[in-house]
């Protein structure tokens, strides 16, 4: 997946966007640079929240890869 951040710091998103916006155009759009925005603001916090698990630690990356193609392949289902 192209989204992850580098550095893991916090994106924010154009104020003129919200994730619900986003959403809709992965949805209806397939959009591959909504889809590329919602991960860079959702990875960071995704990661930081499960870093304070320590159950979750050996698995970080692959519990966020597959959350995020979840909403890839059911972003129609959000709208």
């Amino acid at each position: 997946m192209k989204s992850e951040p580098t550095n893991w710091e916090y994106q924010t998103l154009p104020k003129s966007v919200s994730t619900e916006q986003l959403v809709q155009e992965i949805s209806e759009h397939r959009s591959n640079e909504a889809f590329s925005q919602l991960s860079s603001y959702f990875i960071p916090r995704l990661k930081s929240f499960l870093s304070g698990e320590n159950s979750f630690e050996p698995k970080i990356n692959d519990i966020i890869q597959e959350t995020m193609l979840r909403v890839w392949q059911r972003a129609v289902q959000y709208t």
